[in-house]
């Protein structure tokens, strides 16, 4: 599982830098494409540094808003599964006590995690069809309905094969099992959202400077 982890973060880290680089691209033909209006200012008194500075500004800026939206995506999908962890382990403690899944869906559909309220609301509802289809098809039909990843579905996915099929022994283990992996995925996207922040500051601080350069 570390093993798993570590190549997702990595591949994650190759497509925020990939997603930098294409920014970074994007920017400096931008930048190219303003030179005439560039010249334009220069020609009606504007000075050089100060329109070298605005397009600095523009790039930098530009990076700026893409690495604060990324970032807020990844803090978003942290308190997600952050928030599912908790859910799970309070799954556990109604099951422990021997609550039916119905009652235990109702619960946290009332008062759990409020990002996954829903998610528990719909797995609720589906019981009613309980018999037509299985359990874990139930959950996989709620867990659809939530913004996942493959990984992050599959995580949560892996809890719903064990409900109401097994004792109340192994149906604990999956539940714990999957709050581990959710939480592994927590910790990750939290990481991620701080070091793409960096990432595309420093991107929007290079391609700025160079954009200045280029109509300095």
């Amino acid at each position: 599982m570390g093993a798993m982890v570590s190549s997702g973060a990595e591949r994650i880290r190759s497509a925020a830098s990939s997603s930098a680089a294409v920014l970074a691209l994007q920017q400096l033909s931008q930048g190219a494409d303003n030179a005439g209006r560039y010249a334009v200012l220069r020609r009606l008194g504007a000075e050089e540094k100060l329109t070298a500075r605005s397009a600095g500004q523009q790039v930098a800026l530009a990076f700026l808003a893409a690495g604060l939206a990324r970032a807020s995506e990844l803090r978003r999908r942290a308190e997600l599964l952050s928030a599912l962890v908790s859910a799970l382990e309070i799954l556990g403690g109604e099951i422990s006590r021997l609550a039916g899944l119905d009652e235990a869906a109702a619960r946290l559909a009332r008062s759990g995690p409020r990002p996954v309220r829903g998610f528990f609301a719909l797995f609720g509802a589906g019981l009613g069809r309980l018999g037509e289809l299985e359990v874990s098809e139930l959950w996989d039909a709620a867990a659809r309905s939530l913004p996942l990843r493959g990984d992050e579905y599959e995580a949560l996915s892996s809890a719903g094969r064990c409900l109401g099929r097994y004792g109340a022994d192994e149906q604990l283990s999956a539940l714990a099992r999957s709050a581990e992996e959710l939480a592994a995925l927590a910790g990750r996207a939290r990481e991620q959202s701080e070091s793409g922040r960096r990432l595309y500051a420093g991107a929007g601080l290079a391609a700025g400077l160079l954009a200045a350069i280029a109509l300095y």
